[in-house]
């Protein structure tokens, strides 16, 4: 969220030589060999009018139904990471 504050207040001040509308974020997550347990990858941006978001789910739909499994959460992200080890042992 900070990149992406940080980018539309850049905007500001370089247009029309650099716009920036959406963050696309890519997260790695590594065990402690560095061997990758899980990929997320989503994008924010602005959906609808206004610049008060209070949430990551509105201003990154995609989490809300993260892999057709529900909100992705602390939680189930937990259970992601802990899925992908087991299926590694």
């Amino acid at each position: 969220m900070k990149t992406f504050n940080e980018a539309r207040y850049c905007s500001r001040f370089m247009r029309p030589y650099l716009e920036f509308e959406r963050v696309k974020v890519d997260i790695m997550i590594f065990d402690d060999r560095l061997e990758p347990l899980h990929n997320i990858v989503y994008t924010i941006a602005e959906h609808g009018y206004g610049d008060q978001c209070l949430s990551i789910y509105e201003m990154a739909p995609e989490l809300c139904a993260y892999n057709g499994n529900g909100k992705l959460t602390p939680a189930y992200l937990e259970r992601l990471i802990v899925t992908a080890e087991k299926e590694r042992a």
